[in-house]
């Protein structure tokens, strides 16, 4: 869903989008930035509505993972997942 937005909202040219993924103590992080304008998100109170066109992808990430973070750096939207791992009782 991440690379979709990015693929989406990209100017498409070479190098407009990256992914990186890395382990970070318990947790594996994903990063996903393009060239695009950006936008302003905050994780919404409920689900948005299921006939919009919009605003459902990082609904459902924000559901499925511990911390989603979006930014701009150096002219980029940066998109970070965060999930931690769940460890099997000892």
């Amino acid at each position: 869903e991440l690379c979709t937005n990015a693929v989406r909202f990209s100017s498409g040219a070479p190098g407009a989008l990256s992914v990186h993924a890395w382990g970070e103590g318990d947790a594996i992080v994903v990063a996903v930035s393009d060239d695009g304008t950006g936008f302003d998100w905050r994780p919404p109170d409920e689900a948005p509505d299921p006939n919009s066109d919009k605003g459902r992808g990082l609904f459902l990430v924000s559901t499925l993972v511990d911390q989603v973070d979006v930014s701009r750096r150096d002219g980029r939207t940066v998109v970070t997942a965060v999930k931690r791992a769940v460890l099997p009782a000892s």
